[in-house]
């Protein structure tokens, strides 16, 4: 866990493992019950979740691959023509899974289906 603003208590059960103030992180190793305070650019972590996602013409699936690591999730295709469709978007990068999926989809005329919280099933034909 890493702070990037503010003050988090971390806890275990009724042990205080640490206090943490901005760019600090703390890294618990579950098989020793052992935690490790290390000092980190918690901004420069974390930019990688508000970076703005431009695609100029990419494929579905390449923005798919892209949507997977952004918010780790399992993204598939019920129809494989689909994932060669181009698509040219962008999106300030604050934007949620479900917002991103409801543009992208909205413009290929598909339709998407989250299960598990992390397995996206996008259906629609191609282009």
């Amino acid at each position: 866990m890493s702070v990037t603003r503010g003050k988090v208590k971390v806890e275990d059960g009724s042990k205080v493992l640490a206090v943490l103030t901005p760019d600090q992180q703390i890294v618990y190793n579950t098989r020793n019950a052992a935690a490790r305070h290390e000092a980190v650019n918690a901004a420069a972590r974390a930019s990688w979740t508000t970076n703005e996602m431009v695609f100029e013409n990419a494929t579905f699936e390449t923005i798919a691959n892209t949507l997977s690591k952004r918010y780790e999730v399992n993204i598939q295709f019920s129809d494989d023509a689909l994932k060669q469709c181009p698509v040219r978007v962008s999106f300030a990068g604050t934007e949620s899974l479900e917002e991103v999926l409801d543009v992208i989809c909205g413009v290929r005329n598909a339709t998407y289906k989250i299960e598990n919280g992390h397995d996206v099933l996008i259906k629609g034909k191609g282009c």
